[in-house]
């Protein structure tokens, strides 16, 4: 994983929030104000799964690599494997690499920062 996002992000990690593995970084900011920090690719590894912090509805926006990629779990924006070993490789390195450019491309976007 850390190889993985390294390579597709070009970035080294940097730890955020204790346990989240970040690569890269943007500052966002919303038409209502909100705004703040955020790694452009991330994961967490845990005891029993490991997320992967992906753009806002990854799923329904690239269903045919979610049906490649495998035994999974997904939420609005996380992505949750409980093996990388059933995990294929190229369908999550593409999704790394749409998430990354989605997020790039974000109106929300104000800024990024090596």
């Amino acid at each position: 994983m850390l190889a993985l996002h390294a390579d597709v992000c070009g970035e080294q990690p940097v730890v955020w929030a204790g346990r989240i593995i970040g690569f890269g970084e943007y500052r966002y900011l919303y038409e209502s104000g909100h705004g703040g920090r955020a790694p452009l690719l991330a994961f967490a590894p845990g005891p029993t799964k490991h997320t992967v912090y992906l753009v806002n509805d990854f799923s329904e926006r690239w269903p045919e690599l979610m049906t490649s990629l495998g035994k999974h779990r997904a939420s609005k924006a996380c992505l949750y494997l409980t093996r990388l070993t059933g995990v294929d490789r190229d369908a999550l390195r593409t999704l790394l690499e749409r998430s990354l450019a989605e997020t790039l491309s974000s109106d929300a976007l104000t800024t990024r920062r090596r």
